[in-house]
């Protein structure tokens, strides 16, 4: 009897709840932190760990209201502090908020009118990129109704001097403080005499910090009295949360020139986490670029996606797919630079590509940013899927060609023309897969033509990273 009841209440219990599923995408290993607002639960007693690739799920009521966040460079042996996020030197936060900057997650389960509330806050700076998204949730089809919710730019590396925050050895920015949390002025805080939202707009703010971590994360509120439309309404039973520590994940970047043009930097060079390379080229040169990933020294330079034969720098030698691959060609018809992001080969890092004051007819695909920000390896088929060495862990998706070898998915043979390989004939239509989560790339060999984008700039920023 006493076993039934239990049972019963543990029914009537789960019946109300909302799973939160929180996943750490990658960049290494980090502790969530969980605080409740007043009156409702700290789910998991405040936080626990996560290692990269790891997931969690939980259950709270349905009127649940709360925050999450990552805490990062986390060290068991320095008394379970964090360097970014900390509350207090523990795993379980019970109840205590995390030290600012943090990118935070917020949400309201059944707000008003039996709505969930949920938004992605910059106010207290950025620590590591984040994201929510209800799972089969109801909403009204607006663009802010039932949607992902996310800030999948690194601003680490954007970060102003004055609000960075750096690891203990000094050597990367670790997070982005808030001009509140930095200079601690009624100015910056929006209190005392600027406590309205009349006399606390950050365009007159000295310098307009939050416009910096708008124009990297649009769906995030960026300060105390940013707009209100970065708040997404929904009504689902489950919600996914995720997390990235930082963006950079490629070992090597590769480049790749087409005949007749020069190997920028002989085809290839390494770049750590945050760390950037500018190159020159002539002004109608045309390649390629992409990232390298699971690159390892000791094992004779081999990298697990994108080899080029075990060295770093290429040479002229091609990637082994799955790549995702950044296509541009300097001065083409017309004079104009065409570019754009392709998965044709499949998929292995986010990446895009932008123009830097570039000078266009104001279209559609006129002088845009140019990308793939989802990752893909968590949606990819499993039959598609290329597995890291240890095999816990998806580092790339297949394109059915790389997968299959025939010709109806490589259009060749008899599916050689746009008529003959139309990816809605094919047994599964795997491009769609592609082209739902990155619209802006090219998905198979005869994907329409909108994903060709085009410019006159003499400065072009190529970014790779996972989501």
């Amino acid at each position: 009897m006493k076993f039934a009841l239990v049972f019963l209440v543990s029914l009537l219990a789960y019946s109300e709840a909302v799973r939160f599923n929180i996943r750490n995408l990658d960049g290494g290993p980090i502790w969530i932190g969980i605080q409740g607002n007043p009156g409702h639960d700290h789910l998991a007693n405040g936080g626990f760990k996560l290692s990269q690739g790891e997931s969690r799920s939980l259950d709270a009521a349905d009127d649940w209201a709360g925050r999450f966040w990552s805490r990062t460079w986390c060290y068991e042996d320095q008394g379970n502090h964090c360097y970014t996020g900390d509350c207090g030197n523990k795993v379980e936060c019970a109840g205590a908020g995390g030290t600012p900057p943090t990118t935070l997650i917020e949400i309201t389960l059944k707000g008003y009118g039996g709505i969930d509330y949920y938004d992605i806050s910059l106010v207290d700076g950025y620590n590591s990129m984040a994201s929510i998204e209800p799972v089969n949730g109801n909403g009204d089809g607006g663009e802010y109704s039932c949607r992902k919710a996310q800030c999948g730019t690194n601003i680490n590396q954007i970060c102003p001097g004055e609000l960075q925050i750096w690891n203990p050895e000094g050597s990367q920015v670790i997070a982005c403080n808030s001009a509140c949390n930095a200079f601690h002025t009624d100015e910056y805080c929006c209190a005392g005499a600027h406590s309205t939202p009349e006399t606390c707009k950050s365009s007159d703010w000295p310098v307009n910090y939050p416009e910096i971590f708008k124009n990297a994360c649009p769906d995030a509120y960026s300060y105390a009295y940013d707009d209100h439309k970065s708040t997404f309404t929904c009504q689902a039973g489950e919600y996914n949360l995720n997390f990235v520590k930082q963006n950079e994940i490629l070992s090597c970047f590769y480049i790749w020139r087409n005949p007749g043009h020069e190997n920028l930097a002989n085809g290839g060079f390494k770049l750590a986490q945050g760390e950037s390379r500018s190159l020159d080229a002539a002004d109608n040169w045309a390649g390629r670029f992409w990232s390298r990933t699971w690159c390892y020294e000791d094992q004779n330079n081999h990298c697990y996606t994108g080899d080029c034969g075990n060295k770093v720098e290429c040479g002229g030698a091609g990637g082994t797919p799955p790549t995702t691959l950044i296509e541009i060609t300097l001065k083409g018809a017309d004079g104009l630079d065409f570019y754009d992001v392709s998965l044709v080969d499949g998929f292995n890092s986010m990446a895009s590509i932008e123009p830097v004051n570039g000078n266009g007819d104001g279209g559609q695909y006129s002088c845009k940013k140019s990308q793939c920000g989802t990752n893909i390896n968590q949606i990819c088929p499993s039959e598609l899927q290329v597995w890291n060495p240890d095999h816990n862990q998806v580092i790339a998706c297949n394109s059915a060609c790389n997968a299959f070898h025939t010709d109806e998915y490589c259009c060749t043979g008899a599916h050689s023309t746009p008529e003959t390989c139309k990816s809605t004939d094919w047994p599964v239509n795997y491009p769609k897969i592609f082209k739902d989560a990155c619209p802006d790339a090219y998905s198979y060999a005869y994907d329409d033509h909108k994903s060709t984008f085009t410019c006159r700039a003499s400065e072009y920023n190529v970014n790779f990273g996972a989501p």
